[in-house]
């Protein structure tokens, strides 16, 4: 019975990826760090920001 569930392997095998080169490493890397500073930077504009209206309307 070559229909039957028993017949199959119980997982298949992936085919292997090919490695990524050092440059696409590089280039992952700089772009999530470029993000999270990019966040950072948002992040400290916009405190500024309140702090700054909070110390005007506090005067």
């Amino acid at each position: 019975m070559p229909d039957s569930p028993s017949a199959d392997p119980p997982y298949r095998p992936q085919p292997r990826r090919a490695r990524r080169s050092p440059w696409a490493v590089v280039g992952i890397v700089l772009a999530v760090v470029l993000g999270i500073a990019g966040l950072a930077v948002v992040a400290a504009f916009v405190l500024f920001s309140v702090a700054l209206s909070n110390w005007g309307s506090n005067k």
